[in-house]
């Protein structure tokens, strides 16, 4: 008995450990966004039309998540 308690506490405290310490993922504000964006297009109306597409792919979607999607789909596409 004293063996399984003992397991639960070192399972739980790896646990702990692990979520302490993973590393989190930056949150980057719109403004970062763009600028970035800007870098990989260099070209204003280019980006304008990539967050027109997205933006009609996903309607309900907010500023930032359309500049995430169109960041990611252009990484993804150059990638190819």
């Amino acid at each position: 008995m004293e063996a399984i308690l003992v397991l639960a506490i070192l399972v739980g405290a790896c646990a702990a450990i692990w979520i302490a310490t993973r590393p989190r993922r930056k949150r980057r504000d719109a403004s970062a966004l763009r600028r970035e964006l800007q870098n990989l297009t260099h070209d204003a109306d280019a980006a304008r039309r990539l967050l027109d597409a997205e933006a009609r792919r996903a309607p309900d979607a907010t500023e930032r998540e359309l500049l995430e999607r169109v960041i990611k789909r252009l990484r993804y596409e150059r990638r190819r």
